[in-house]
């Protein structure tokens, strides 16, 4: 579904608005919806970038954030393969305070952090940091979530092609509020919920399918 046809689809539940001059804002109220869905909830597969590299160049200790990040995919954490082997060593995730102090040393009177092979990795507000400098050049992957592209009128982002009618209900329920129209507000809150409904047993459903369930399967 392009934003065009979502649009349009708005406007058929608030009654069959003619005209565009509605449009604009209900473009809006759309990336309003999926900026809702994208922050403290269940992420969808679909928002998942999978097998991105990480470039850490040697003495560096941290990189940049990609745009549009929203969360690190826990099945697979920043990993990299030492030279001369084919077992990917996996960092481990912890808080800064604890990272830091785990790797500062006293020398001189100063304290001094030795460069070493990354271990762990903190998620700071806009950087991705190793707390050590690198002792040379290191290509990690991971996997993480990530925001998606803007709805816009001509073109189909990952939302609309895969969650159309939850997109079009919370957008449609907000435009109806402001309209103060009872009768769309049933319509696209129904639309919303029974969407929300499906679309949170379908990530369920995918995350149980032929998953490891029972304690040490990953043995």
């Amino acid at each position: 579904m392009q934003g065009s046809e979502a649009v349009t689809r708005i406007k058929e539940g608030l009654g069959f608005l003619s005209g565009s001059h509605h449009d604009n804002r209900i473009l809006a109220r759309l990336n309003e919806a999926q900026r809702e869905f994208e922050k403290g909830k269940s992420l969808p597969k679909f928002l998942l970038q999978q097998d991105q590299t990480l470039l850490l160049a040697a003495g560096a200790s941290s990189i940049a954030l990609p745009t549009g990040f929203l969360r690190v995919y826990d099945d697979e954490k920043p990993h990299y393969l030492p030279t001369n082997s084919t077992i990917p060593v996996f960092l481990a995730r912890r808080y800064f305070t604890d990272a830091a102090l785990a790797y500062q040393q006293y020398q001189s009177g100063s304290i001094t952090v030795t460069s070493r092979a990354p271990e762990v990795y903190v998620i700071r507000k806009s950087t991705i940091d190793f707390i050590a400098p690198a002792n040379a050049a290191y290509t990690l992957t991971w996997s993480y979530f990530k925001a998606d592209d803007a709805v816009v009128s001509g073109a189909e982002n990952a939302w609309l092609l895969n969650a159309p009618e939850l997109m079009v209900g919370e957008a449609g329920l907000r435009m109806a509020r402001d309209a103060r129209d009872g009768d769309a507000i049933a319509i696209f809150k129904d639309m919303r919920d029974m969407a929300y409904r499906s679309f949170l047993s379908e990530m369920s459903l995918e995350e149980l399918t032929d998953g490891p369930l029972e304690m040490g399967a990953n043995l």
